[in-house]
């Protein structure tokens, strides 16, 4: 089926009775094309966002050179990118992420800079904390731990939460109820712990 162009200029004025006769082809265009605006994220190329620290992605927000929204997305797109190899984050939040985006930023010192919190200890309110264990599989706190409220404030847009060994108790990343986080520069070995997930997602 050949689908005329909404923008083709011989259709500027169309009328609803002339988007009948054309079989509704150009407003199925044009609901496509909407459909595709609202479901395409932007985001930095990921060699310019690994280029900046912190600091320096902030400053690029502060300035107006970039948006909070292309931040995330670049960090979310190099996270699916890389964790079904590595296994660092364990609970996505990238649609809290981008709610907190649209629901406004506070004006900190890493306002809009995407930010993973260590799934041990560091509440998180209505987020499950785990600690890696079985144990507490499902369990959502009803507050933010004080740091989490001082990530929040200083403007850090909270994307998701990393792998941590059960309760931090052994020197390797590895739970039951997560499975084995790897070294991204070489997948046959550990990436270490309590902080594994934590490394493995910087290394990666």
């Amino acid at each position: 089926m050949n689908i005329p162009s909404a923008f083709d200029p011989k259709y500027k004025n169309l009328d609803r009775r002339d988007a009948v006769k054309l079989g509704g082809g150009l407003m199925l265009a044009a609901l496509c094309r909407h459909a595709a605006a609202n479901t395409t994220h932007k985001h930095l190329p990921y060699e310019e966002y690994a280029s900046y620290d912190a600091l320096g992605l902030a400053e690029l927000v502060r300035t107006k050179k970039v948006k909070p929204e292309e931040l995330l997305e670049a960090a979310i797109a190099r996270a699916e990118a890389i964790n079904g190899k590595v296994n660092a984050i364990v609970v996505k939040l990238y649609d809290e992420a981008r709610q907190a985006i649209a629901d406004g930023l506070p004006d900190g010192p890493f306002r809009g800079v995407p930010f993973l919190v260590k799934d041990l200890l560091f509440q998180m309110k209505g987020v499950e904390c785990s600690g890696g264990s079985r144990m507490l599989k499902g369990y959502k706190p009803k507050y933010d731990d004080t740091v989490v409220k001082r990530y929040r404030k200083a403007g850090l847009v909270l994307f998701g939460r990393t792998h941590s060994p059960e309760f931090g108790m052994t020197a390797v990343t590895d739970s039951s109820l997560y499975g084995v986080t790897s070294n991204p520069w070489d997948l046959s070995r550990t990436a270490g712990g309590s902080s594994g997930g934590t490394e493995a997602a910087i290394a990666g």
